[in-house]
């Protein structure tokens, strides 16, 4: 598993794995506001939105379909074992290589042992399993395949986090993945989950101060695609043109969800889709990643907003 380590600027997080000073992953709480900390966090933000998670406000717990799938796929078996765990990793996330499934697997291992050595029972237990394995499928699976990659994929959480979040993301810090907690409101509520500062760092320079009321990552991605926006209108070289379908990989659904800024990098062109499927990869998956793709399609027209032209 990766191990948490300190970071010399706030930059560090941009360094390729191999590079860095110190082998591990970073994983910060970020308290106070700066002109540094507000530099930083639009560009770790853009990071995250290619290759990332943006969590604003709570992750939702596992819905009534979400969860009857998994029984229908998995079973409601449980057996707290590293090789029950590996079994039952293989058969839901595939594309988990031999490396992130054992690091996934250790991470979740010892925080459903704590839990019983805590005094929780068998029943919470497998209910806490199937949550995380919702979680990493419904929530997390577009980053899974590049955890402990060169270019470690970015999270970043707004808010204060739960209990059962953190162990979450404790477990993706410790399979390979950067990470960073964005507390307007203070360290207090962390604290009361992890006293220590375990699973995180909180982040100072010494020169923060309160948050403005208004600042929030919305804020942030609305005012990035304002100034986007205003660069393009005032530039009068710019003459858009459509690229359409020239920038598909193939994999349709995946392809469609990739937020604006991914598709391509010219901006002279407006990079857009017109797609047919005919019959259905899989009769047994299909329905499950049809819903799956619509929600993250809402969920990133929340979060994302149009493209930068405003198309």
């Amino acid at each position: 598993m990766y191990r948490r380590v300190r970071l010399h600027h706030l930059n560090d997080y941009f360094i390729p794995q191999t590079r860095r000073l110190e082998q591990g992953v970073y994983f910060y709480r970020i308290n106070g506001y700066s002109e540094e900390v507000n530099q930083f966090l639009k560009k770790y933000l853009a990071e995250a939105r290619k290759c990332g998670v943006v969590i604003t406000g709570k992750i939702p717990n596992p819905d009534e379909k979400q969860l009857d799938y998994y029984e229908e796929m998995m079973g409601l078996e449980f057996s707290l074992n590293s090789v029950f765990l590996q079994n039952s990793l293989s058969k839901w996330l595939p594309r988990l290589d031999t490396r992130q499934r054992e690091n996934v697997v250790s991470s979740m291992c010892h925080m459903l042992e704590d839990m019983k050595n805590s005094g929780k029972n068998d029943n919470i237990l497998r209910n806490s399993y199937i949550k995380f394995m919702c979680w990493l499928y419904y929530r997390f699976e577009r980053i899974l395949n590049q955890l402990g990659n060169e270019n470690l994929p970015k999270i970043i959480y707004e808010g204060n986090i739960s209990k059962y979040e953190l162990m979450m993301l404790t477990i993706l810090a410790d399979a390979g993945c950067d990470i960073v907690l964005l507390q307007k409101s203070g360290d207090v509520e962390y604290l009361k989950l992890d006293p220590t500062s375990k699973e995180s760092i909180a982040y100072t320079s010494g020169n923060e101060q309160q948050f403005p009321t208004e600042y929030s990552l919305e804020y942030l991605m609305k005012e990035t695609q304002r100034q986007e926006r205003l660069a393009v209108l005032y530039d009068a070289s710019v003459t858009r043109i459509c690229s359409t379908n020239t920038w598909l990989t193939g994999e349709v659904f995946q392809d469609i969800s990739k937020p604006y800024e991914q598709r391509g990098t010219d901006k002279n062109y407006i990079y857009n889709a017109f797609i047919r499927i005919h019959g259905v990869f899989d009769r047994v998956t299909y329905s499950s990643e049809l819903f799956h793709w619509k929600e993250e399609l809402i969920k990133s027209a929340n979060i994302y907003g149009k493209s930068p032209y405003g198309e």
